[in-house]
């Protein structure tokens, strides 16, 4: 029994090896195959006849794992996009599930989405964010957290504003110094630079101030994105209603940082837009890609370096010049 479990797990490593190159995870795949090896070694100088087959059989499947992977190249998971090619934010859950049966919004997204209305329909029915009526409903922590999204249903009114008419300072270099040290004044985790991608921008508005359906217009070159950490301590306890509160502060949080540095950019003369939970003109995963703070996962989940997916993003756009952050060779999460 212990060599039959002993080769299944064999086995089992080296499907995991094939599948983790084809899917282009380099690391998580060497690692994988170096295991097989290892293992299949070791049941091999056991000098077993019964071993010995069970070795043949590894090696067999580890080197079919090798003609599956250089007989078909990497896929990249994750992104969703080719640069060009932009989201429509009409599509994403938060936009669909505001919608209100009826209205002509509603009839006209299932008019050209026929196959989403019934899984809508049954998620919809469902009790809401911080609804009294969900399973872990808790009267103090759902108000903490209504509390954090209050706010930013206020800072939605300064995403944007008019631009001071004063001389612009033209140093890129000494600007992007001093975003650096205004970053970290205000606490920010981790943040990035990169230049705007027309992908970045969403191709029309599902949320964001402007009216449903607005078409977006990518009006700016270069984005920095902010990230606030969550706490593990409380998104520990999801499903439970600590893990809402800390969500809701981090987008809060990271709220007030975006508006901050976009105002202080207009102060300079240059143009600048906030983008803040529930006001995102832009994809803010894709920007923190390219801004070379992390990857996506297997589960399409943004990935940064230090807190895997423990972060709330808000970026602040502009066309003010900076000096795009160092991005470093894509990171193997798994």
């Amino acid at each position: 029994m212990f060599l039959v479990l002993s080769g299944v797990t064999v086995l089992l490593t080296a499907v995991f090896s094939a599948v983790n190159f084809k899917a282009g995870h380099m690391r998580a795949g060497n690692v994988s195959l170096l295991v097989t090896i290892f293992l299949s070694a070791v049941f091999f100088l056991l000098r077993d006849s019964t071993v010995f087959v069970y070795s043949a059989a590894i090696f067999s499947v580890t080197a079919a794992a090798a003609v599956f992977v250089f007989r078909y190249p990497a896929e990249k998971h994750g992104t969703g996009s080719d640069g060009n090619t932009r989201f429509d934010e009409r599509d994403i859950s938060f936009s669909r599930f505001k919608l209100i049966p009826g209205t002509d919004n509603y009839i006209d997204y299932y008019q050209r989405n026929p196959g989403k209305e019934n899984t809508d329909a049954r998620t919809r029915a469902f009790p809401g964010l911080l609804s009294k009526d969900s399973r872990y409903y808790h009267r103090l922590n759902f108000a903490a957290a209504d509390a954090s999204f209050h706010l930013l249903q206020h800072l939605k009114g300064a995403v944007d504003g008019p631009v001071a008419d004063s001389v612009p300072v033209e140093d890129s270099r000494f600007l992007t110094d001093y975003i650096r040290r205004l970053m970290k004044l205000y606490g920010v985790k981790c943040y990035g630079i990169t230049t705007v991608k027309p992908a970045h921008y969403y191709s029309h508005t599902g949320r964001a101030a402007g009216g449903y359906g607005r078409e977006i217009q990518a009006e700016h070159s270069y984005a920095i994105v902010l990230c606030s950490e969550m706490k593990p301590g409380f998104t520990s306890t999801a499903p439970l209603s600590p893990e809402v509160i800390e969500t809701g502060l981090r987008y809060a949080e990271s709220g007030v940082w975006a508006v901050q540095t976009a105002a202080f950019i207009r102060n300079l003369g240059y143009s600048a837009r906030a983008h803040i939970d529930g006001d995102y003109l832009v994809v803010a995963p894709l920007i923190a890609l390219d801004a070379g703070l992390g990857g996506f996962g297997w589960s399409s989940v943004f990935l940064t370096r230090k807190y895997g997916p423990r972060v709330r993003f808000s970026v602040v756009t502009t066309n003010m010049e900076l000096q795009v952050s160092e991005v470093k060779p894509s990171t193997d999460f798994l």
